[in-house]
């Protein structure tokens, strides 16, 4: 610690999207010791270039799980209705059911399927068919509980995983979809 009894540090680097520092003190008798040979200055500059080796490393580190994350999230949602993707809900599907198998629980699972959409498309165009995609995504995935999942299965199809719910229960969130999405026109 310095005269005011702070540490005297030697180098402070942020670890990028954390709150930490990487911080490296140098002890008061070292810290200010006059430094008049070679011997004395070769481990502080070795020091200083391991310290910012590692903190380059730290954050090649970072960024590398960053991009690693980005890529498996994409690799698991649709890219036009923003929902999991069949990928990722196979997955959820997966876990869910080896929830229910563990636990006991139940399962409900919907199949959902956009009528006459071929039809959308041939009338109105694709751009028009994405459109109503992600329109009906949206409506499905705001009318349901928390905990339950959306994904996008095929071209108009959605599946619609209910965990803990039974019989009564998902013919209820059933129904519950079926008027979200026809309450108004897409």
């Amino acid at each position: 610690r310095g005269p005011s009894g702070a540490p005297n540090e030697f180098a402070q680097v942020p670890v990028p999207s954390t709150p930490w520092r990487l911080v490296f003190t140098v002890p008061e008798d070292t810290l200010f010791e006059p430094i008049s040979r070679l011997s004395q200055t070769v481990p502080w500059v070795l020091l200083g270039g391991f310290a910012l080796a590692t903190a380059g490393l730290l954050v090649m580190l970072v960024r590398a799980l960053e991009a690693k994350a980005r890529s498996d999230a994409a690799a698991r949602t649709d890219p036009l209705t923003q929902i999991a993707n069949r990928r990722g809900g196979s997955e959820a599907l997966d876990r869910m059911i080896s929830d229910r198998r563990r636990y006991g629980t139940g399962l409900g699972v919907l199949l959902v399927d956009v009528d006459h959409f071929k039809a959308v498309n041939d009338r109105f165009g694709h751009a028009a068919g994405d459109r109503a995609l992600k329109e009906v995504a949206g409506r499905v995935s705001e009318c349901l509980r928390a905990g339950d999942e959306v994904a996008r299965w095929g071209g108009e199809e959605f599946l619609v995983l209910l965990p803990h719910a039974g019989g009564p229960d998902v013919a209820a969130v059933a129904e519950r979809v079926r008027r979200c999405v026809s309450s108004r026109p897409v």
